[in-house]
């Protein structure tokens, strides 16, 4: 990559991050508080990251399908971005499901906190899968989901386990990876 490029792809990038966090600080303070807005922010986030994550088999995706595991505000957020945006010139797909074992097509697997009892198993289930797990519930950064909301002095922020990435078999931008705080799991 020339250095040109690899300078406009850092710029690109905290640019969307710079206005992420614009939407946050120049949000109303009521309005941050709300589940509702800290949805639409996670969303925007969530289509961002697809775009600096490679998955093994991408020639082969002809569409990003992303599903939430169990009850959550994110599903209406993402659902308005996928109508009018794609990633890679490819469309994206929302789906809400309740049972891990359904689970077919697959690319981002958002895990609400409705089923954070069951993490251990759900990422069980997924081994030897190529899918990017998010969650946003303190601690499963640690536990093995590979991008993980957090909260820091107010403000969305994310953690990144690469880990469990290198484990899915997914490449993450090293340049994502600097906006990130790392976390480390047992699991090697």
């Amino acid at each position: 990559m020339k250095n040109s490029d690899y300078m406009r792809n850092i710029l690109l990038i905290l640019f969307m991050f710079v206005f992420s966090f614009s939407l946050i600080s120049g949000a109303d303070d009521s309005l941050q508080n709300t589940p509702e807005f800290s949805a639409k922010v996670k969303a925007v986030f969530i289509f961002n990251m697809l775009k600096y994550v490679q998955w093994p088999d991408d020639s082969a995706i002809s569409s990003y399908d992303i599903v939430i595991l169990g009850e959550s505000s994110i599903a209406r957020p993402l659902q308005k971005i996928a109508e009018t945006r794609s990633v890679n010139k490819k469309p994206l797909r929302i789906r809400l499901e309740q049972n891990i074992e359904q689970i077919q097509n697959c690319h981002v697997l958002f895990i609400s906190s409705t089923v954070e009892p069951q993490i251990n198993g759900i990422l069980k289930t997924l081994e030897q899968r190529h899918i990017l797990t998010i969650g946003d519930l303190e601690g499963l950064g640690a536990r093995g989901v590979i991008i993980n909301f957090i909260l820091v002095e107010g403000k969305i922020k994310f953690e990144i386990n690469s880990q469990a990435a290198k484990r899915a078999s997914l490449q993450l931008s090293s340049q994502l990876l600097k906006l990130a705080k790392l976390v480390h799991d047992d699991k090697g």
